[in-house]
């Protein structure tokens, strides 16, 4: 496609309200201009369409670049990204009537392609705040419905996008400059919007309603709801560990209720005694709840030996949750041991599997008494075998019976 459109006004193009042109730019530098008739008072949403616009599949442009223009050629407001993707979008509300022109540009003027610019009037269709719904009509194709909505810094909405004789609605969450913070096509049943959103500011937003691809006219209805406190958490997870091959820690992730929409979180797994690549394998993924269910699983590998050690534990910690709140984000993996001594001889403590080991490559125990233990601990030592008195110097330590390998033991 070539075109003849040129960057001053004796060689500028029209474009009408309520409609869009399609043409592009032919060379780097390149700048079209559009003469346009605004009325004071109303209105108007203007958008320049490049590649990434989903409902406009036929633009190839990067990075489109769009400028509005008073009479005399002075720029009144430019934007580079505030549309769908990299393109651009303004909002504006003359307080003149006249004509005004706009400039389509490459953002770098260095790269070609097709683009579309169009210009729909979008007086405010209403309002709409949470708990409530309105109903819609896209009147024609390309037309654009703007409600106003007030929303609360920290507090989640969902806002949905439902169409009766609107075949294919597309939604937009706009800022009060009418910059696109979200957007959503098919997100909702079948092919309805739906969007979620927690601002960070309080203030006025807007919400825009349309037709996917432009294209098509029809009613729809559109609800604001707050979406309902749901927690997530995950289990502990324990697992025998294996001689040899990998067996698997399932955890479970639960909420508290079910919802109208996936929940996604992250979990990541982390050390603890146990140490990824000797112990365990390490993980990161995302784990999806689907829309209506209320828990999934996941698993971690752990690896087998035949080594005798204690038990031993990793973590696996939740983060990044989408449309729940994490509430137990911290789940303990445990690995029980199944090996057995040199000689097969254990002390009578319940606590023994979490305190020491006999390494065969140390013969000794290696591993400390937690800070907070209250109950037996151990101090390494070495007895002759079949030893059973006080070790002379240690008046307050005495020896239970372990066998040849036993060490002190302080109450």
């Amino acid at each position: 496609m070539t075109d003849t459109i040129g960057s001053t006004p004796a060689t500028s193009a029209t474009v009408a309200v309520n409609s869009s042109y399609t043409s592009v730019i032919d060379f780097n530098g390149d700048t079209d201009l559009f003469r346009v008739s605004l009325t004071a008072g109303t209105t108007y949403i203007v958008d320049l369409e490049g590649l990434d616009t989903f409902d406009n599949p036929s633009a190839t442009l990067t990075n489109p670049w769009l400028a509005l223009k008073d009479a005399s050629g002075t720029v009144l407001i430019a934007d580079n990204d505030d549309g769908i993707g990299a393109s651009s979008r303004i909002l504006f509300t003359p307080s003149v009537s006249g004509v005004y022109y706009l400039s389509a540009e490459e953002f770098g003027h260095n790269a070609t392609g097709t683009y579309t610019v169009r210009v729909g009037s979008a007086p405010i269709a209403g309002s709409i705040a949470a708990g409530s719904s309105r109903d819609g009509s896209v009147d024609y194709a390309g037309d654009t419905d703007l409600w106003q909505v007030a929303l609360t810094a920290g507090t989640a909405y969902v806002f949905d996008s439902t169409g009766s004789t609107l075949s294919d609605p597309l939604l937009e969450l706009l800022d009060s400059s009418g910059a696109v913070l979200l957007s959503d096509d098919d997100s909702g049943p079948g092919l309805n919007s739906s969007i979620v959103f927690t601002p960070s500011s309080s203030g006025i937003y807007y919400l825009a309603a349309r037709e996917s691809g432009n294209n098509a006219s029809g009613a729809y209805t559109l609800s604001a709801r707050l979406l309902p406190n749901v927690n997530v958490s995950v289990s502990d997870a324990s697992v025998a560990e294996p001689d040899s091959g990998t067996a698997a820690a399932v955890f479970k992730v639960s909420l508290s209720s079910a919802v109208s929409r996936d929940v996604t979180v992250t979990y990541t797994t982390s050390n603890d005694l146990a140490l990824a690549g000797a112990d365990y394998v390490a993980a990161t993924g995302q784990i999806v709840i689907p829309a209506g269910s209320t828990s999934t699983t996941f698993s971690v590998n752990v690896l087998g030996d035949t080594l005798f050690e204690p038990n031993e534990t990793f973590v696996v910690r939740l983060s990044n949750p989408v449309n729940a709140t994490i509430k137990d984000g911290t789940g303990v993996g445990l690995i029980t041991d199944n090996d057995s001594s040199l000689s097969g001889a254990l002390p009578n403590d319940t606590h023994f599997r979490w305190q020491w080991s006999l390494f065969s490559q140390y013969g000794a125990n290696i591993l400390p008494v937690w800070n907070d233990y209250t109950g037996r601990g151990i101090r390494g030592g070495r007895v002759r075998p079949g030893n059973r008195r006080q070790s002379p110097g240690s008046e307050r330590q005495s020896v239970i019976g372990a066998g040849p390998e036993c060490s002190h033991f302080v109450r």
